[in-house]
């Protein structure tokens, strides 16, 4: 006797996990980096009111008020993407395009600074310049910008990632700086020199005389001393016969190196009452980083002239790094004149 063949029994099949709906982890390092970069742009114009762009970008073709404005649109939309897991397509296709014409812009910037290294202007013992720096941080967002907005889902892990970018780029950020924009020399003779003492060896005849060539040979140079008493005591002392020979004006204050809300008071008024354009800054690299941001922050512009490159190892870099960030951010004021 025959029997009916059973029907087949189809079973469920769960179905396969697709893979473009979860973030790529790497993403999650991106959107740190964003959130890094979104709040130290809106803590720079909220606390000092400026753009800042001229110290991590350069020069750009627009007025203060126009880069205060994007600087802080850039900075909440870097926020919103390093916050959100979905932001609106609107949001994420400006922060791109932004983020996109900053990052053209910077690797322009990084082109005329190979370009003066190649014509001798400037010197620096690092064949990296801190522009390329920015360069690589633009283009780990634009990398995660760039990534489909539709993806809900995020892998797991994707926190701690985003932490330890953010964490990374609190340490990798001023020691950049250090490493590249405080031992570039560029310098010029300046009417204005601003010399910070306090990390530098014992002063010398032959330091003043070496200085001294970038004295002014057509008016007047002021010579602004930096650093503790007894310091700028002493460089004053061996610059004291250059005087008359150069018509040189010895300022000094007891401040420290990383010079603060006075010092920039100062500077807008050399730039104010003498009506200087730049000024030549002089010292260490651990010295001059910070004491470049101030000179930006006065509407001048500051030249160059590292002394003692020897001098900035890791360990001293690592001890300057707070220091630095409040420059960066100046939550108190630090010195007087």
């Amino acid at each position: 006797m025959s029997t009916a063949a059973r029907p087949a029994v189809i079973r469920p099949t769960k179905p396969q996990r697709s893979t473009i709906d979860r973030r790529p982890a790497w993403e999650s390092i991106s959107r740190g980096v964003g959130v890094f970069w979104g709040m130290l742009l809106l803590l720079q114009v909220f606390l000092w009111g400026d753009s800042y762009t001229v110290w991590w970008l350069g020069d750009l073709p627009f007025p203060s008020t126009a880069q205060r404005g994007g600087s802080a649109l850039f900075g909440v939309l870097l926020l919103v993407y390093g916050f959100t897991e979905r932001e609106p397509k609107i949001v994420r296709g400006l922060t791109w395009t932004m983020t996109g014409l900053l990052l053209g812009f910077s690797l322009l910037q990084v082109w005329n600074w190979y370009a003066a290294k190649e014509a001798g202007m400037i010197d620096s013992p690092v064949r990296v310049p801190f522009v390329l720096q920015v360069t690589g941080v633009l283009s780990v967002i634009f990398a995660g910008l760039s990534q489909p907005g539709e993806i809900e889902r995020g892998r797991q892990g994707g926190l701690l990632l985003a932490i330890i970018a953010f964490d990374l780029c609190l340490l990798v950020v001023p020691l950049s700086h250090f490493y590249c924009l405080g031992q570039t020399t560029d310098a010029i003779p300046s009417l204005t020199i601003l010399f910070s003492v306090d990390d530098l060896s014992d002063p010398s005849a032959d330091a003043a005389h070496d200085l001294s060539r970038y004295f002014s040979i057509t008016e007047s140079t002021h010579l602004l001393l930096i650093g503790s008493e007894n310091k700028t005591a002493a460089w004053q002392e061996n610059f004291q016969p250059l005087t008359d020979q150069h018509d040189l004006k010895i300022t000094m204050t007891a401040g420290t190196s990383t010079a603060g809300h006075q010092l920039q008071s100062q500077l807008e008024k050399f730039r104010a009452e003498e009506e200087v354009t730049s000024v030549l800054l002089v010292g260490s690299p651990l010295q001059i980083s910070p004491l470049r941001i101030r000179t930006l922050r006065a509407g001048l512009k500051p030249r160059q002239l590292v002394m003692e490159r020897e001098s900035l190892t890791l360990e001293s870099a690592l001890r300057a790094i707070p220091e630095l960030w409040l420059t960066y951010l100046p939550i108190r004021k630090q010195d007087r004149l």
